[in-house]
């Protein structure tokens, strides 16, 4: 009990506790409340009084999600402060000491109040940190590389294609050094591990690019959250403009970036879009580069997509040329496993 609330773990599974809860949150103008979606959480808190849902908070992974409060009960903050305490110390004891927000702008100041660090914000929404790492430990690792042209990309390379190999090939042609970011995200049909190794042993011979795994500070689609935007062309425009704000402010001046490498994506109007956010924000204070599509001999786009349809359709003969030597084989050895995931995991088909 806190003073006159009740605390309670929710089970969401609970048909007449996920309507409360979905209740409270759909007054708060959040979406994506579907039974998929809460099935995602890991935890999930609820605030009581005299038997009515007051308030909630929930958790994914390290990121705390869906957090409301009745407006007659959130005038002084208390109850605020009281809920994501209780969630960060209930998370502490799982083990997770390192925590990221996502937030409307106007609730930013009250997870600052609670410690948490404002890591880059736009008009629709802000994401902070909080715990035993910062994002300033995550850029004192990377070792400093040397010149005056530095290039980055960030790629998902699921898996590392031809595509992949061309777009870094040109970069490091263009620049003293290159660091490519592979984008940390368990969720596609190719592990983090799996991918981070590729794009390794794939650049191994390109001696100006170091391969780095992007951890928790390059804004995945895959766990990127939307239920505080109205539509799915707000949240790409949301996360473009978060995730250039967060390079913009935080790698470029760290790292001396001077150029950020993009794939050109003709497939995929919602990548199109980001791709063309980035160049606007980003453009006015380093490069932006658009790499065209690599095309196959016979004027195929190489794309991953296309390689994890033909793993999926057991057509590994097509898949030679659209992957590298190093892939290739990678996919043979481990063909069983990767259509064991695509039947077992409906999001296979994430990253390009």
């Amino acid at each position: 009990m806190f003073e006159d609330y009740e605390v309670v773990h929710l089970n969401l599974n609970n048909q007449n506790t996920y309507q409360q809860w979905q209740a409270l949150l759909s007054k708060e103008a959040l979406s994506d409340l579907s039974k998929t979606h809460a099935q995602e959480l890991d935890f999930s808190i609820g605030f009581y009084h005299e038997d009515n849902l007051i308030a909630t908070a929930s958790s994914q992974d390290s990121i705390i999600k869906y957090v409301a409060i009745q407006e007659q009960h959130r005038s002084d903050g208390k109850l605020f402060n009281k809920m994501i305490s209780y969630l960060i110390n209930y998370l502490a004891t799982a083990g997770i000491f390192h925590l990221f927000v996502f937030t409307k702008p106007a609730y930013s100041q009250s997870f600052s109040y609670l410690g948490f660090k404002e890591l880059a914000c736009t008009e629709k929404g802000c994401l902070l940190e909080t715990g035993d790492q910062t994002i300033t430990d995550f850029l004192a690792g990377i070792p400093k590389m040397q010149g005056s042209l530095i290039g980055a990309i960030v790629m998902n390379a699921n898996p590392f294609t031809k595509g992949h190999r061309y777009l870094i090939e040109t970069a490091a042609s263009q620049c003293d050094a290159v660091y490519v970011f592979v984008v940390s995200a368990d969720r596609s049909l190719f592990t983090t591990k799996e991918r981070f190794e590729l794009v390794q042993k794939n650049t191994a011979d390109l001696t100006n690019v170091l391969v780095l795994e992007g951890g928790d500070y390059q804004v995945s689609p895959v766990t990127f959250p939307t239920y505080f935007l109205k539509t799915a062309d707000d949240a790409t425009i949301f996360q473009t403009e978060l995730d250039a704000a967060l390079f913009k402010k935080w790698f470029v001046p760290a790292l001396g970036i001077t150029t950020r490498f993009l794939g050109e994506e003709p497939f995929s109007p919602t990548t199109k879009i980001y791709n063309d956010n980035l160049q606007k924000i980003l453009g006015n204070q380093l490069k932006v580069v658009v790499i065209p599509r690599k095309e196959t001999p016979d004027q195929q786009i190489i794309s991953a997509t296309t390689v994890r349809k033909l793993i999926k359709e057991n057509k590994l003969e097509q898949v030679e040329k659209f992957v590298t030597p190093i892939t290739l084989d990678f996919i043979q050895s481990h063909q069983q496993t990767l259509r064991d995931r695509m039947e077992s995991e409906e999001e296979i088909n994430h990253g390009n």
